[in-house]
């Protein structure tokens, strides 16, 4: 798991980095879980406390939003029950944050995002902004999105309420532009797929 994001309250970026391995001690298997954190300027990495809890990564890259770094995890590998993981960059303190329906989803069709400063979540067809950081009562429904083909899940929405829909499979075809005002759709073939942590080091809506 990773994450780029900006410290508001000192007014820097800063990287973390999870790293979880096992080391072989006597013959027995030890877990060597930690966390890093990266500043921007700096020579060398700090390590902070490690999860408070045991948790499973559904989204190994995580979002910034008001200081914060979030990751979509499960709390086991059947992904019984997600949630998002939250990482104060200031305080270098761990909460969580439930998703909306209390996550009563198929973790396999949850993708978290960015829209508009808001920590965004795609469940399934519907598109979730939180209005209020940190407030789950906040969580509001943005739109349904209409005649998403199976093996299909969003993760990404643009101003103009366009979605783009990323295959879950190899074999499950070309990303999807789909529009939600005028229900159509078109493919579009992509060489690569890149992981974006952050378009640009400034904020659009800044």
């Amino acid at each position: 798991m990773y994450g780029f994001g900006y410290d508001v309250v000192n007014d820097n970026y800063k990287v973390v980095s999870v790293l979880r391995a096992c080391e072989c001690i006597s013959g027995n298997f030890v877990k060597k879980d930690e966390v890093k954190v990266h500043t921007l300027g700096a020579n060398s990495w700090k390590r902070i406390p490690m999860f408070p809890f045991a948790v499973v990564p559904i989204q190994k890259s995580g979002q910034c939003v008001s200081g914060t770094i979030n990751w979509l995890v499960s709390k086991d590998t059947e992904k019984s029950q997600c949630f998002i993981l939250s990482l104060d960059m200031r305080k270098d303190s761990y909460q969580k944050v439930f998703l909306p329906n209390d996550g009563k989803v198929d973790g396999c069709s949850l993708h978290l995002s960015v829209f508009r400063d808001c920590l965004t979540v795609f469940c399934g067809d519907d598109v979730w902004v939180m209005k209020e950081y940190g407030n789950n009562e906040s969580w509001t429904k943005l739109f349904t999105i209409s005649d998403r083909p199976a093996f299909m899940k969003a993760i990404y929405v643009f101003k103009d309420e366009q979605v783009l829909l990323k295959p879950t499979e190899d074999w499950a075809g070309d990303y999807i532009f789909n529009n939600c005002r005028d229900c159509t759709s078109k493919s579009i073939d992509f060489e690569n797929t890149p992981e974006v942590c952050v378009e640009s080091l400034i904020s659009p809506y800044s």
